[in-house]
């Protein structure tokens, strides 16, 4: 199967998220991960692409991607943690060493 350097930077982001915003111990079992998205079929405009994130069947957060930023809502949290994309762009270099 071959994937797109789109898809393969969308789960390379997601779980760069993922160990930023969540602790499990080593001896914890992973829980299973569910993730829905609603992709346009055109360039990003004013609509947000949103990726619903499920943890064991309830729902864990929120991704939302826009062109300036990616935000990142915690279940039941009033406000997002955002990240413009220069910002996110460096995070991820800088904890994954490139």
């Amino acid at each position: 199967m071959c994937y797109s350097i789109h898809e393969i930077y969308l789960v390379f982001s997601i779980n760069f998220i993922r160990s930023n915003f969540t602790s499990h111990s080593k001896n914890s079992a992973m829980p299973k991960h569910n993730v829905f998205f609603n992709l346009p079929r055109r360039e990003l405009g004013k609509t947000d692409v949103v990726f619903e994130v499920f943890s064991d069947l309830e729902k864990f957060g929120t991704i939302t991607i826009s062109k300036g930023a990616l935000e990142w809502w915690p279940s039941n949290a009033k406000k997002p943690f955002r990240m413009n994309w220069t910002r996110f762009d460096r995070a991820i270099r800088e904890h994954y060493g490139y």
